[in-house]
């Protein structure tokens, strides 16, 4: 601050000298950035009125201290002072006068996340990610669930909306929109190469919900990987969940012969990887088994999203279990095969797969040899968006009661009976009130708390 105070003096001084007023650097008094007033609006990138106080009859003066150190001179202000007047960002050569004073050449602010044990941390410079994903105009699933993550982890990110609906399926009354198809895609990817904008270091995709769609995906994947080699192609292979296909069954083979084996990183949920082996998942070994079989078909690391496993005794566990295995060369400690446990939350989300193979691209782009810190970075993160999302839901619920309370009575009475006739039954009510609180949770995804103050466990499996 104290050096952008001397260079600000410095830059105005041949005007104080103008104004012939002894002791006076600068005759203006403003708060542009709390502790600094003229011409610092620069930083900010706008423009600045500046008025003199008590119309004119007195001017305070610019002090290389707090603002609250300014002080007033009670003298006549100059004819020129009287008239409001605009004050201009510097000019280049006064921002060379900045990089002398600061000893380096001022640069654009970049994004810099911080990881749970306080290092802060950036992609590697021209990291650039394009997604390939559904659409929403409300709510944050596919591209709206993934890109502004991306983005605030330091990645370019440039999406391609594989559909555009008005909410996701989930909302009772359905949905509107379009899906696009598979001409459609390769027609933007030709307009990206003729202008020699295929410069991409990493491809995410997520849902594709038609059969030339995902054909042309094979094609789109090619081209990249024709322009950049070392492209890391992320796929979450959005199928189903609990035993239920989101997408037409004959996309499944398509999955199985040519995306799986072009991928890097695999992200599926139980269901899904049950879809891509063939093999029933009961136990942590079926899992292991499985990412085996899928290691051979073609990708380097795979980290099975969610997965239910039974207690010894047969009955639900408390928490969701996710299993990761990678064959990448790993840095020394890590382990090369992970079991990690989360707390299960009492509610019904949407997008949160989305999200987390989003969080896991970022952060591996920054822990590129360490699959289990990036995953429990990621984790941290995704579990602080979802519970602010599960606090706002409660408290929208709660807004929602005043205006109909006996109605939102009637159907939480029907919702506790429901729950206490069968554990595993899904809250699907309120589902619009329990939309991913993204937006509210920049901090948390910048700098993610640490897994074990939020009840997540990792261990190594050997």
């Amino acid at each position: 601050q104290h050096a952008v105070c001397r260079f600000l003096l410095a830059t105005v001084e041949p005007q104080a000298k103008a104004s012939k007023i002894p002791g006076v650097r600068h005759p203006f008094a403003c708060k542009s950035f709390g502790f600094i007033g003229p011409v610092i609006s620069r930083v900010n990138c706008e423009f600045m009125t500046v008025r003199p106080s008590c119309g004119g009859a007195h001017y305070g003066t610019l002090s290389a201290g707090p603002i609250d150190s300014t002080h007033t001179i009670t003298r006549a202000a100059p004819e020129w002072l009287r008239r409001p007047r605009q004050i201009y960002p510097p000019s280049p050569a006064s921002f060379r006068g900045l990089a002398k004073i600061l000893g380096r050449v001022p640069r654009p602010m970049s994004t810099a996340a911080m990881s749970p044990d306080g290092v802060f941390i950036c992609p590697p410079p021209g990291s650039r990610v394009l997604s390939i994903q559904s659409h929403v105009v409300r709510g944050h699933v596919g591209n709206k669930s993934a890109v502004f993550p991306l983005q605030l982890l330091g990645l370019d990110v440039d999406a391609i909306n594989s559909v555009q609906f008005s909410n996701h399926t989930g909302y009772p009354s359905g949905f509107r929109g379009e899906v696009m198809s598979g001409d459609q895609l390769w027609s933007l990817i030709e307009g990206l190469e003729s202008n020699g904008l295929i410069t991409y270091t990493h491809l995410l995709t997520g849902y594709i919900g038609s059969k030339s769609m995902l054909q042309t995906m094979i094609k789109v994947l090619d081209r990249l990987r024709k322009h950049n080699p070392d492209l890391v192609y992320v796929c979450d292979p959005v199928l189903g969940d609990a035993g239920k296909l989101y997408v037409p069954p004959e996309l499944v083979p398509i999955y199985q012969s040519e995306i799986v084996r072009a991928a890097s990183i695999l992200t599926p949920n139980q269901f899904e990887i049950e879809q891509l082996t063939g093999m029933k998942i009961n136990s942590v070994a079926d899992a292991i088994a499985a990412c085996d079989h899928l290691h051979e078909m073609g990708p380097e690391s795979i980290l099975i999203t969610s997965m239910d496993v039974k207690n010894p005794d047969g009955s639900d566990c408390d928490h969701l279990s996710l299993i990761g295995s990678t064959r990448r060369v790993q840095v020394e400690g890590a382990p090369y095969r992970f079991h990690i446990k989360v707390p299960r939350l009492p509610a019904y989300f949407t997008g949160t797969g989305d999200l987390l193979a989003a969080l896991l691209l970022g952060w591996s782009t920054m822990y590129p040899d360490d699959l289990a810190k990036a995953t429990c970075t990621a984790l941290g993160a995704l579990q602080a968006v979802l519970r602010r999302t599960a606090e706002a839901a409660i408290v929208k619920q709660q807004q929602s009661e005043l205006r109909n309370n006996a109605q939102r009575t009637s159907e939480l009475e029907n919702t506790t009976q429901d729950k206490t006739q069968d554990n595993n039954t899904i809250d699907k009510t309120h589902i619009g009130e329990r939309e991913l609180q993204l937006i509210q949770s920049r901090d948390d995804m910048l700098r993610p708390p640490d897994i074990a103050s939020i009840g997540i466990t990792l261990e190594a499996i050997v």
